[in-house]
């Protein structure tokens, strides 16, 4: 991990700007907000000062001692000659930051196109983002979408567009928002944190400019649409995605989740009714992965030695496996509950039976079991894979605490996915 600064060919070329400071999308930062910066006179004092150049064209490279991972880069200008003037490069490495949403493995569909003629092309399969054309939909509305379906779960981490690129008048969107999902059934827009509305992205300002944004908090889905908000001319772009391959691979979001929206219920009556409302276990079911506490089942020994949780399958099922999305505090992590969730928590296991509302189940109807060691308990996402495929009516996740005497523990699910 470096940086390498260029003195331009002349002295007018590439001028700073007077706040002296941009953001740049790569690792070896010391910043992931461009508004969090240290910029304390006195911690620049001591921070390391790096050789500049001798002239207008040689290169000089400087090492950091460390290795850093970040968003932005700001270089602080101390001496110059003449005028502070450079070119940079960053050397290293950005996981996650390739175009996935290439044809023929991703797929391009839309709500509706225009019809092919000679002068140029309007259909989906036009709009990635490396064509020369581009996506036009058929009418000018916010009800058009162009979508892209990249085969298996992938984690997306940006997006990039283009306006249309084959005709002679300007044609692009200026703002849009975004959405994704696995099954096209249930569609999540892009939103970030403490925001209730979807995020509105910003567009191009011409044809063949890349626009790029690269996600505060990245997902992983099969298909994402782009929704235009603003358009010139006409709903016109060409539209790739950055991200990776899962390096994680799950059954569970490649196939049906047979626990989506079915019945539950809970030996525990404590966190079982929200205001007389609203059945609380019935939301790690919903097929909404928001991992807020208030969109969490909740479970907890108040009342009886063990918590259990239960779905119900409808008929018997073959039970391959469970994926479970825990809660991770997101500043609610001054709670009692997040106390009792993070210090007494032991273990959780999953079993498959065809009895409904059981307090304890059989050896037999064991899947798998996640205990706290080396913090395995509190990962985002716990996948518990049977050795051995199950058939069963009713899911069960039980919880159990550490070995201490009168400790409350709790058990936080936010979603439950059954395969």
């Amino acid at each position: 991990m470096g940086v390498r600064p260029i003195l331009p060919a002349t002295r007018e070329s590439l001028v700073c700007r007077k706040e002296g400071c941009h953001g740049m999308d790569t690792s070896g930062s010391r910043c992931f907000r461009y508004n969090n910066w240290n910029d304390d006179p006195r911690k620049r004092r001591r921070a390391s000062v790096f050789k500049g150049n001798i002239d207008s064209h040689s290169t000089q490279t400087g090492y950091l001692d460390q290795n850093v991972t970040a968003r932005f880069l700001r270089l602080h200008v101390l001496q110059w000659h003449e005028h502070p003037s450079m070119r940079i490069e960053v050397l290293g490495c950005q996981d996650c930051n390739s175009i996935i949403s290439v044809p023929p493995q991703a797929q391009l569909t839309a709500s509706s196109s225009r019809p092919w003629s000679k002068q140029g092309t309007c259909t989906p399969e036009d709009a990635h983002i490396f064509s020369f054309g581009g996506w036009c939909a058929k009418t000018n509305d916010m009800r058009q979408w162009l979508q892209i379906d990249l085969g298996p779960p992938t984690r997306v981490t940006g997006v990039v567009t283009k306006g249309r690129g084959d005709s002679r008048r300007k044609q692009w969107v200026t703002s849009f928002a975004l959405s994704y999902s696995n099954s096209t059934n249930h569609w999540h827009y892009y939103k970030d944190d403490n925001l209730v509305s979807p995020k509105e992205f910003g567009g191009n300002m011409d044809k063949n400019t890349e626009r790029r944004h690269y996600f505060n908090q990245p997902f992983t889905a099969r298909y994402v649409r782009v929704h235009p908000m603003t358009w010139r001319g006409r709903v016109s772009m060409r539209l790739g995605l950055i991200g990776c391959q899962l390096k994680e691979y799950f059954s569970s979001i490649l196939v049906e989740n047979l626990a989506y929206k079915k019945d539950t219920w809970v030996n525990d009556k404590r966190h079982s009714w929200n205001g007389g409302k609203t059945v609380i276990h019935r939301i790690a079911v919903d097929g909404d992965e928001d991992t807020h506490l208030r969109r969490c089942a909740i479970l907890d020994n108040y009342y009886v030695d063990y918590p259990v949780w239960m779905v119900d399958l409808g008929q018997r099922k073959t039970v391959r496996g469970v994926v479970i999305t825990t809660w991770q505090g997101r500043g609610e992590d001054r709670t009692n509950v997040y106390k009792e969730y993070i210090y007494n928590l032991e273990k959780l296991t999953v079993f498959v039976e065809n009895k409904a509302r059981l307090e304890t189940s059989t050896s037999g109807s064991k899947c798998a079991s996640i205990s706290r060691l080396n913090n395995a308990l509190f990962r985002r996402t716990l996948h518990f894979e049977c050795p051995d495929h199950l058939i069963g009516r009713y899911v069960y996740v039980k919880a159990y605490g550490v070995p201490r005497w009168n400790r409350l523990y709790s058990a936080i699910l936010c979603e439950v996915r059954v395969y």
